[in-house]
Formats: structure tokens, C-alpha cells, sequence
């Protein structure tokens, strides 16, 4: 997937919280391109991806310099539509882990 990795506009986020802004951080270009050759990897999934919940966490995102954007959450990735099952969650552990140190609650 050409992507045009850059380490400019890469950005990730957490849905954590109700009634306060989410964690946002930016994301080297080179962790981004090895999220999404990850994601490559992963099989379809067989139904959309369920919404995330009102309360509590509801996944985590990656955004491209472009805008395109990918949901990783409740062992399935999306993007545009199109959906994959992580489920060992290790997409999705893997954008988590760009966070900065201290930026995400511990356990997560």
C-alpha cells in the first residue's frame, strides 16, 4: 500500500472519554507504514465493524496526511468501508504503543 509516508501529518488518537477531548499524538511516518502493512495482512472481516461504545474505551485511530483514517477496536480494523479482523489485537496494540509515555491510561 503507497501510503507517502512522511513523518509530517500523521496523527493517532484514543476514543477514552465522554465530555472531554480524546488523546491525540503524532506518529512517525516509518510506525505508520508498519501499522498498515500490518493491517494488509489481516483477513477480511465478515460484517461491519460494530460501533463503539458510548462509555469507556472505543478504540483507537490512525489518520494519514491525506485524511484517510483507520479505526482498530473490538478485535476489527476499518478503513473507507472496509474491515479486518485483528483478533489478537495486535494492530491495534501496536498504535496504541506510539502513544508518548504517560499519554494513555496504564492497561490499556
Amino acid at each position: 500500500m503507497d501510503t507517502s509516508a512522511s513523518s509530517e501529518g500523521w496523527t493517532a488518537g484514543a476514543r477514552l472519554y465522554s465530555g472531554r477531548e480524546d488523546p491525540t499524538w503524532r506518529v512517525p511516518g516509518e510506525q505508520a507504514e508498519s501499522i498498515l502493512a500490518s493491517w494488509d495482512q489481516l483477513p477480511s472481516a465478515p460484517s461491519p465493524p460494530p460501533e463503539p461504545p458510548p462509555l469507556g474505551y472505543g478504540g483507537c485511530w490512525l489518520r494519514a496526511p491525506d485524511g484517510r483514517e483507520w479505526w482498530a477496536g473490538d478485535e476489527v480494523m476499518a478503513s473507507e468501508g472496509d474491515a479486518r479482523t485483528d483478533p489478537k489485537r495486535e494492530v491495534e496494540r501496536a498504535l496504541l504503543a506510539t502513544a508518548p509515555a504517560g499519554m494513555l491510561p496504564e492497561g490499556l
